[in-house]
């Protein structure tokens, strides 16, 4: 567990989250979370939408990793992915 120190933001208090913990949280500049107090713990969790982003980007990840090597009509999945940018 990695401690922190509450600080003053405008008028509101803040608490600075740790790389490692924004990052094991996946995290980012932006994301939104929902904050509670659950017997008499303070819990900080991505919102639903946060959670899902993240979910999506390491299953894409997974997909890309266990693709490589593999070809349809030709082309890698890396390449499909390229082609598919370039029509955007």
């Amino acid at each position: 567990m990695t401690k922190s120190t509450i600080g003053q933001w405008g008028k509101s208090l803040a608490v600075r989250l740790p790389a490692e913990v924004v990052r094991d949280a996946g995290l980012s500049k932006g994301a939104t979370v929902e904050c509670a107090v659950e017997n008499g713990n303070v819990v900080i969790q991505p919102t639903r939408s946060e959670a899902t982003i993240r979910k999506a980007r390491e299953a894409g990840a997974r997909i890309l990793a266990r693709s490589k090597g593999v070809r349809l009509d030709g082309l890698s999945i890396r390449e499909m992915l390229d082609e598919g940018r370039r029509g955007e």
